[in-house]
């Protein structure tokens, strides 16, 4: 539970910071969509566990952005980079959805 939650509120952030930081056009819309998309998907991972492939593509979407979109040193470069590696370090550590530890905490067993 605590890697979605930790990627939920990464993804709150990333989407903040995209008006926050100074960014150009192109980059706040990108890191917006990201930081969106982010949230999005970390709270579908609760009810699918294949999203947190997806959690995990967009975190690496954001490092590729970041190298790609904005001045290498930049603050900018160094915060999406860093977000997004843990916003994939994050989704790599999930370990499944919250209805299957549910079931396992109340009846010991989880439907395959």
């Amino acid at each position: 539970m605590t890697p979605r939650l930790f990627n939920i509120l990464m993804g709150l952030w990333l989407f903040a910071s995209a008006f926050v930081l100074p960014q150009g056009r192109g980059q706040v819309a990108s890191t917006a969509i990201c930081g969106a998309l982010v949230a999005l998907s970390a709270a579908l991972t609760s009810y699918n566990g294949r999203s947190r492939y997806v959690t995990l593509a967009i975190g690496v979407l954001v490092v590729v952005l970041a190298f790609v979109a904005h001045p290498l040193g930049s603050a900018t470069f160094w915060h999406n980079g860093v977000m997004g590696i843990s916003i994939a370090v994050g989704a790599w550590a999930d370990r499944g959805p919250l209805a299957d530890l549910y079931e396992r905490d109340l009846y010991g067993r989880v439907s395959a």
